[in-house]
């Protein structure tokens, strides 16, 4: 009888050893799997950040145009006022020039 029951327990003990093996393994390859998907994650985290930062550099640049643009244009409206002043006093002496 003992000599059964220790043929079991060693029985069962192979079993549970070998249930221990397959566990650690399937544990290994979750582990690996993990680090792989950490990694692409990571990846994916760092090209999104990328994009980000040049989209609002996009951003800042865009804005810098506008203003230029606004800039410019104000100038021209200044420049377009001179120059109808300038062809106001030529037509002025142009006039009084005729007069002698």
């Amino acid at each position: 009888m003992r000599e059964a029951n220790l043929a079991a327990s060693f029985h069962a003990e192979v079993l549970v050893n070998q249930r221990i093996a397959t566990l650690e393994e399937e544990l290994a390859n979750l582990k690996k799997s993990k680090r792989e998907i950490k990694e692409d994650v990571n990846g994916d985290i760092t090209i999104i950040l990328q994009k980000r930062r040049d989209m609002m550099e996009l951003e800042r640049a865009r804005v810098n145009l506008w203003r230029e643009m606004d800039d410019t244009a104000a100038r021209d409206r200044q420049l377009e006022g001179r120059f109808q002043a300038l062809d106001e006093m030529w037509g002025e002496a142009n006039s009084f020039s005729l007069q002698f």
